[in-house]
């Protein structure tokens, strides 16, 4: 099964729908393989290779 939850019940102002990055880049905030490994107890590594094959992986080129 592909299912994971976070809780955001923390944050003030949240609601259904809006957008959450578990991992990547919005703004110049970024949760980084390592950040999630550390706040787990486990290596980047793990998480990279628990994502299962149905995840979609979005490559972006840096502008010049």
């Amino acid at each position: 099964m592909d299912a994971f939850m976070v809780d955001v019940t923390h944050i003030p102002g949240v609601k259904v729908g809006d957008e959450v990055v578990v991992m990547g880049k919005q703004g110049k905030d970024e949760i980084s393989a390592h950040d999630l490994g550390e706040w787990t107890g486990t290596f980047a590594y793990e998480i990279m290779t628990r994502m299962g094959k149905r995840l979609p992986v979005v490559y972006k080129q840096k502008q010049k």
